[in-house]
């Protein structure tokens, strides 16, 4: 009767190792079954590695997004309009000053109403203390008189085109202000 021996290729390296390999007497292993065996456990772990690896930087890019997207959301809480107040009357070319704590990019003033937004034209010039001023049509010269604008500034990493009234996807916002507009 024939005897049969189910052995995973862990409990056959660990019965190499032992020195046990299921056969009478308990051969020792030779050099080059010890060379195999420790070549494939090699290979295991530098594939175990590489993942492991893979794993890692898929995690770090991942962790990088957050923390780049957390910093564009508290910069952006320092992006800000000092002036004018809020529920300030303006004529129909108001002057808006602020602050941003971001130096590299491009930074626009946008007048919205119900009928939409309105980027002004940019971007702003930005001083080496962060300190910025634009002007912001606020209506026409014909329309918009008794009407409440929201004003907001916007950073974005590139210049707009000329005339362009899209919203870039990386624009970072500061808390809006409204304002009244007079004659």
């Amino acid at each position: 009767m024939a005897s049969t021996s189910c052995h995973t290729p862990t409990s056959h390296a660990s019965d190499v190792l032992s020195g046990s390999s299921g056969r009478a007497g308990g051969r020792r292993p030779d050099k080059t079954e010890l060379k195999k065996l420790f070549a494939g456990a090699a290979w295991a772990n530098i594939l175990a590695l590489f993942v492991a690896v893979a794993a890692l930087s898929i995690q770090i890019r991942d962790v990088k997004a957050v923390a780049d997207h957390t910093a564009r959301i508290v910069l952006g809480n320092q992006l800000r309009i000092n002036y004018p107040n809020s529920g300030s009357a303006v004529g129909p070319t108001a002057e808006i000053r602020g602050f941003t704590p971001f130096r590299d990019g491009a930074h626009y003033l946008i007048v919205s109403l119900p009928a939409g937004d309105f980027i002004q034209d940019g971007p702003l010039k930005i001083s080496p203390t962060g300190l910025w001023s634009g002007y912001a049509n606020i209506g026409n010269a014909s329309a918009g008189t008794g009407l409440v604008f929201t004003v907001r500034v916007f950073h974005t990493r590139d210049p707009l085109p000329p005339g362009s009234q899209t919203v870039p996807a990386d624009a970072g916002f500061s808390e809006p202000i409204t304002v009244l507009r007079k004659e």
